[in-house]
C-alpha cells in the first residue's frame, strides 16, 4: 500500500502534527506500507506538490487539520483521482469550525473528502453539532505513542537546584495553548515551596503571543524556557520531571504530550476541557482544573504528596497500555484505508 500524508507540520518542528504524522509514517512503514510525507510548511507550491505525488503513485490521500491541509488535500486528490481520508486534529474542530467566517469552507471539505477520522467519540459529538452532515462518514481512532528512546539531556541548560520540583508545560506558544496561565498560580505556589521550577517546552507559533510571554517570564528566575525540543529528547524529558501541565483552552480528542507524560508514569494537571476530560479521571489517573485556585490547590497537593504522585502516575501508565496501543491505530487506520482504495461501502 502506497500512502501520502498532508501535514501542515513535520519534524524538526515540534507540534501535535509532526508526532502524529511521524507516529503514522513509523507505524504504516513497520507494517510494509509505502509513506510519503508531504510537510506543507516547507513546501507551498500545489504544482510542485502534485508532480511530486504524481511520481510517488499513492493509492490513498491521507490530510491532517481541515483548516490547513483540506484545500491542497482535495484539489490534488481530484487530479490524481484518489480516495481522501482527514483527520481532524484539534483547532479545525474546536476554533475554525464554530467560527462564522470559517466554518463555510471547513465545512464545504469535511463534506467532500471521502472519510474523516477522529481521536474520541466526544470529537464525534462536537462534529455532530456544526456539521450534521458529515457524521456518517466518521471513524474514531484514538491516538497512541510511539515515544523514541533518545541521546541527550534536554535539562541541561537548566541550573541544578537541590531538590528541585519541575512542572514541565510541552506545548507550542500560541493562544489555544494558554502556555501562560499556570504563571500566576505557580507564583504563589513558589513562596511556600521554593524548590518549585516550571519547564516550557515549545517553539513560538504566535510571534505577537511569543513576545509577551518572553516578557512575562523574564522576571521569573524559576521559569526556564528550552524553546523547541527534539521529539527523540522528549521521553527523558518527562522522565526527568515531576509533574506534565497542560493548559490548554481546546484539545482535539487527545494532546500528545498527555499521552506521552502519562505512558511513563507522570502526573498530570490538565484544563477540565473536552479534550482533556477524554483521557484524564480527576483525582484517578491524574488531576483536572478549573481556574487558578483549583490548580494551585492541586498542585500544592502534587508537590507535598509523592505517594499521591506516584498513584496518580501509575494509573495514568497502564491507561496508556491498555487503551492506546501503537498496533491498535495503525490497524485501524491501514483497514480504513483498504476500504476506501477497493471502494468498500
Amino acid at each position: 500500500m502506497r500512502v501520502a500524508i498532508l501535514t501542515p507540520h513535520f519534524f524538526p518542528s515540534v507540534t501535535g502534527n509532526s508526532v502524529t504524522a511521524g507516529r503514522l509514517a513509523k507505524g504504516l512503514a513497520a507494517r510494509g506500507a509505502e509513506v510519503e510525507i508531504v510537510n506543507t510548511e516547507i513546501d507551498q507550491d500545489p504544482a510542485r506538490i502534485l508532480s511530486r505525488l504524481e511520481d510517488f503513485a499513492p493509492e490513498v490521500l491521507h490530510g491532517l487539520n481541515a483548516f490547513r491541509t483540506g484545500n491542497l488535500l482535495l484539489e490534488t486528490a481530484q487530479k490524481l483521482g484518489l480516495p481522501t481520508v482527514l483527520t481532524i486534529t484539534g483547532t479545525d474542530a474546536y476554533q475554525n469550525l464554530p467560527d462564522e467566517s470559517q466554518r463555510p469552507r471547513v465545512v464545504e471539505i469535511l463534506n467532500s473528502v471521502d472519510a474523516i477520522v477522529v481521536f474520541h467519540e466526544a470529537v464525534r459529538a462536537h462534529l455532530s453539532l456544526h456539521a450534521p452532515g458529515v457524521v456518517a462518514k466518521v471513524v474514531v481512532i484514538p491516538q497512541a505513542v510511539d515515544l523514541p528512546e533518545g541521546e541527550g539531556d534536554p535539562l541541561e541548560r537548566i541550573p541544578p537546584a537541590p531538590n528541585r520540583f519541575l512542572f514541565l508545560i510541552a506545548a507550542g506558544i500560541r493562544p489555544v495553548k494558554n502556555v501562560s496561565f499556570s504563571l500566576a498560580p505557580l507564583s504563589r505556589l513558589v513562596r511556600s515551596f521554593p524548590q518549585v521550577r516550571l519547564v516550557i517546552a515549545g517553539p513560538i507559533l504566535d510571534p505577537v503571543l511569543g513576545k509577551t510571554f518572553l516578557e512575562q517570564i523574564s522576571v521569573l528566575p524559576w521559569v526556564h524556557y528550552l524553546e523547541a525540543v527534539p521529539h527523540h529528547q522528549m521521553r527523558a524529558l518527562y522522565e526527568a520531571v515531576q509533574v506534565l501541565i497542560n493548559s490548554s483552552r481546546s484539545e482535539g480528542g487527545m494532546a500528545n504530550s498527555l499521552l506521552e507524560a502519562m505512558s511513563v508514569g507522570v502526573p498530570v494537571l490538565a484544563s477540565r476541557i473536552q479534550g482533556n476530560t477524554t483521557i484524564v479521571e480527576d483525582g484517578v489517573n491524574g488531576f483536572l482544573f478549573s481556574g487558578e485556585e483549583e490548580f494551585l490547590e492541586k498542585a500544592r497537593l502534587l508537590v507535598a504528596d509523592g505517594d499521591l504522585r506516584h498513584r496518580l502516575g501509575e494509573a495514568g501508565r497502564e491507561l496508556i497500555r491498555r487503551e492506546f496501543p501503537p498496533d491498535r491505530e495503525v490497524s485501524s487506520y491501514l483497514r480504513l484505508y483498504r476500504k476506501l482504495i477497493e471502494g468498500i461501502p
